[in-house]
């Protein structure tokens, strides 16, 4: 991929990153390595929302835990501003993760049952800003409940008395405490109903326009990701197949898979999905060991240089 201009310098540059996991054989000696994520490369422009989908296995969580360093890579460079996170020390990273933050799948999972709302969402502030006073601190948390849409006098509840929406808005409070640059939020929305999910999404949105936080998306909903998104990536068997603008990806696939992955969203429609299955079916498959280096079709829209089989 080419570099970008000057003007549009990306908060977030990812080169070639691979994740491998080694294998055990059955008597316990050295076996052979997992391949979760191979080659995978794109930037994330300020204030840009980069949605990553694939189906599931296909590796999209541990890029999201890879580019945050939770699970660092096995090979390749994640840099933010410019700055190579592999190369940091743990003091360092440690000051870096108040611009760096992560919003899991499951947010009861993330949650510490044995800390109040309050504590858990103050935690940031003890971290990172030591010296601050107790008052300030309640302070911060009551106005930080209040942003995500929830009664500041829950401070004091514990996470078993909230619903499953309430709690993904604790999890992005605390979140967006430090007010980062850059958040990566793993399948948010996946385990809510779908009322909760358009306010999750309409939340995100706002945030980003008030603080101008850059997201990567991840997600198993296609129409979410193109309603939220302005690129997007689509992730085949641990590599990049496709990256665009979302508007262009959704009207104009490239890749195979690409286009059987958009043909499983339903269309209200019955002629025209018979139609749109029927041409999905005749589409030749793609072999996933021949899947090369991305290649600009277009202006923005790239697609992985595969052989067909």
């Amino acid at each position: 991929m080419r570099p970008e201009p000057a003007d549009r310098y990306p908060l977030l540059s990812v080169r070639n990153l691979s994740k491998h996991y080694p294998l055990r054989s059955w008597w316990g000696g050295k076996g052979s390595v997992f391949r979760a994520v191979q080659d995978v490369s794109f930037d994330i422009r300020p204030g840009e929302t980069l949605g990553l989908v694939g189906e599931s296995g296909s590796g999209k969580s541990t890029i999201g835990r890879a580019v945050t360093m939770l699970n660092p890579p096995s090979a390749g460079t994640v840099a933010f501003e410019g700055t190579d996170l592999a190369k940091l020390s743990a003091w360092e990273m440690r000051r870096m993760r108040a611009r760096i933050q992560m919003v899991f799948q499951d947010p009861y999972a993330a949650l510490n049952p044995r800390m109040s709302i309050g504590d858990y969402v103050a935690e940031p502030f003890r971290l990172h800003r030591p010296g601050m006073a107790r008052a300030e601190r309640r302070d911060e948390v009551e106005g930080l409940l209040a942003r995500v849409g929830l009664d500041p006098r829950f401070a004091r509840r514990y996470p078993h008395q909230f619903s499953g929406g309430q709690r993904q808005r604790i999890c992005i409070a605390r979140a967006i405490a430090l007010k980062p640059s850059f958040i990566v939020a793993d399948e948010p929305i996946a385990a809510l109903d779908v009322s909760i999910q358009a306010q999750v999404v309409n939340l995100l949105q706002d945030l980003q326009d008030e603080l101008g936080i850059s997201y990567l998306f991840i997600s198993h909903d296609l129409r979410m990701v193109r309603y939220l998104c302005q690129r997007v990536a689509v992730l085949w068997h641990g590599r990049v197949v496709e990256l665009a603008e979302a508007d262009a990806l959704y009207e104009d696939p490239r890749h195979p898979y690409t286009r059987r992955l958009l043909s499983a969203v339903p269309v209200p429609n019955p002629v025209e999905e018979r139609a749109r299955l029927r041409a999905a079916s005749l589409l030749p498959p793609a072999d996933p060991d021949a899947i090369g280096g991305l290649v600009e079709v277009a202006p923005g829209h790239w697609v992985a240089d595969t052989r067909y089989s």
